[in-house]
């Protein structure tokens, strides 16, 4: 023990941190140590909490449009314990807004604004604009759908303001389109620009409050004077403990943050800021046209304006409520306001079946994606994944280039009884019903194509339709194979042989419905080994790329029934 208060002598003498410690921890409060104070030392944890985790989060995280997505990704689901760290980021975020918030309400209530506290005041208006703006540049940098489209609100709402709005819209988002370099200048702004600013104000902040004390309530008797440490101390670490344990259990809890499907320019994402952005969201439905620069820049900026000039506008000898109405007040309604838009955004939004349906299928999405990102990330990016997916791109480019004429399962569209229903297409139950009605209306009923007289069950037993069906399905047998050369090789080609006498001219079977058959089909379904003359289909190799041709293949293969 001796020793070591030796080294303790030793380093204090070299350092001074004795009295740097009772610096810090000697603090008078007048009143005694009061719950109400707790605010300010919890934010400077949350801080910390932030610091510490956004830093591990730069590790990894990759800034550019490309690489954002998957990159986050990375961090929770394959980084050991990148989960955990990003999810109290994310929460952890949450918290500082509502500490703040806290903390300058405790301060309007208490008249701590009031003389010789109003730069401290001032300085913590500038805290609550930095930290508003680290949530909204934070909001972007997964590069999903949630962020993207919140942003392009928030830029949206810059380009509102009078006079700069363009300029400044255009400054944010780093050219006339959302990009890399969006997501490059939010980064800065985020991890470099905002925290330094945001540690700046706070080591002022603290500066001024340790300059002028403790303003206790109007009510306290300041006779009775308590120390930092211990009672006020143990307070503020139940404090950070409770803002620590929330972060933690809300990222237990989800398992992380949420990670919406990569962000997509082109979807109908139905666009919504977090939480503490609603209440503006809110505010702008009641203006419309010329008159959105009031919700966008007129009321909050009045909103502002008058929390920043408190100081000067509460001219009340004291401090206690009663005689400082209307400063108090209006703290009160303006809280009020926010609290009541938050819900009724929320209500809103509840009561809205379409855009509840337009909100699962984003979340169906995001599941998609994030089970497509376990199999691998395109080199281009994590827009690809859904792009080049079947399941998701699949049906939109059927409605695009198929539906006018093809059905799945029934047309949606009366009109559109111009060919085959595809519903099933590529099994054997498939070819089956064709064989034996193939002028029926989901088959070959609306087109030219006449030439196939159907197979009655006398002339093509049940047995033999069920072999030749599986054969052109793709399961080789004997039977099978037999069954074919007796029957259908007259009219139809098999590996290009067939046709015997040269009248008939059925498409070739042979790896029918495979990716090479579908491929073909689709790029000259009028080819002398398809449909010929009489084809009606058009070609689609100039209606769309390489890439989308290959996500509809993909789409098509799919068609066949589950059981097959």
């Amino acid at each position: 023990m001796t020793r070591f208060r030796r080294f303790l002598d030793a380093v204090d003498e070299r350092t001074g941190y004795r009295g740097l410690l009772a610096l810090a921890l000697d603090e008078p409060i007048p009143g005694g140590a009061r719950w109400a104070y707790v605010f300010g030392s919890a934010l400077v944890g949350v801080l910390a909490i932030q610091i510490v985790t956004g830093l591990c989060l730069m590790a990894v995280y990759s800034p550019s449009a490309a690489a954002a997505w998957g990159s986050v990704w990375w961090i929770e689901n394959r980084v050991t314990l990148g989960w955990l760290v990003r999810g109290m980021h994310h929460h952890a975020a949450s918290a500082m807004v509502v500490v703040l918030a806290a903390h300058l309400l405790q301060v309007a209530i208490y008249g701590a604004y009031k003389k010789p506290r109003e730069a401290n005041w001032l300085l913590g208006i500038g805290l609550l604009s930095v930290t508003m703006g680290l949530a909204l540049t934070g909001y972007l940098l997964p590069w999903d759908q949630k962020g993207f489209w919140a942003t392009q609100v928030a830029t949206s709402i810059a380009g509102t303001v009078p006079v700069i709005g363009r300029s400044l819209e255009r400054l944010l988002v780093g050219g006339a389109e959302y990009g890399t370099p969006t997501l490059t200048r939010f980064y800065a702004l985020h991890v470099g620009v905002l925290p330094a600013s945001l540690v700046l104000l706070l080591v002022a902040h603290v500066y001024l409050f340790r300059r002028h004390g403790v303003t206790p309530p109007a009510s306290a008797d300041v006779s009775k004077v308590g120390r930092f440490h211990p009672d006020q101390l143990l307070r503020d670490l139940a404090a950070v403990f409770v803002c620590l344990a929330f972060a933690v259990g809300m990222a237990v809890r989800g398992h992380g943050a949420p990670l919406d499907a990569p962000a997509d320019p082109s979807s109908d994402y139905a666009a919504r800021p977090d939480w503490y952005f609603l209440f503006l969201f809110q505010l702008l439905k009641y203006f419309d046209g010329p008159l959105e620069v009031v919700g966008t820049v007129v009321l909050p900026g009045l909103a502002m304006a008058w929390l920043t000039l408190l100081p000067w506008i509460d001219r009340a000898e004291g401090r206690a409520i009663r005689g400082r109405l209307v400063p108090v007040g209006s703290i009160a309604v303006g809280t009020l306001a926010v609290v009541v838009l938050t819900v009724l955004a929320v209500r809103d939004d509840g009561g809205d079946a379409r855009l509840q349906e337009r909100f699962a299928r984003a979340n169906a999405l995001a599941a998609r994606a994030n089970v497509l990102a376990s199999r691998g990330i395109p080199p281009e990016g994590a827009q690809e994944l859904l792009a080049r997916d079947p399941q998701t791109r699949g049906p939109e480019l059927f409605a695009e280039h198929c539906e006018a004429c093809h059905g799945l399962g029934g047309w949606r569209r009366p009109e559109a009884k111009k060919a085959s229903d595809l519903a099933g297409f590529g099994s054997a139950a498939w070819v089956k019903a064709l064989v034996r009605d193939p002028n029926a209306e989901r088959f070959f009923g609306h087109t030219k194509l006449r030439g196939m007289e159907p197979f009655a069950p006398e002339d093509l037993p049940d047995g033999d339709l069920d072999a030749v069906a599986a054969h052109v399905a793709g399961e080789d047998s004997a039977r099978g194979r037999a069954v074919f050369q007796e029957k259908c090789i007259g009219c139809h080609l098999w590996n290009g042989q067939g046709r015997d006498l040269g009248l008939a001219d059925g498409p070739e079977l042979r790896g029918w419905a495979s990716r090479d058959w579908i491929r073909g089909q689709l790029l000259d379904a009028a080819h002398p080994s398809r449909y010929g003359v009489e084809n009606e289909m058009p070609r689609f190799g100039d209606r769309m790329d390489a890439g989308e041709l290959e996500v509809l293949v993909e789409f098509v293969r799919t068609l066949r029934s589950p059981q097959e």
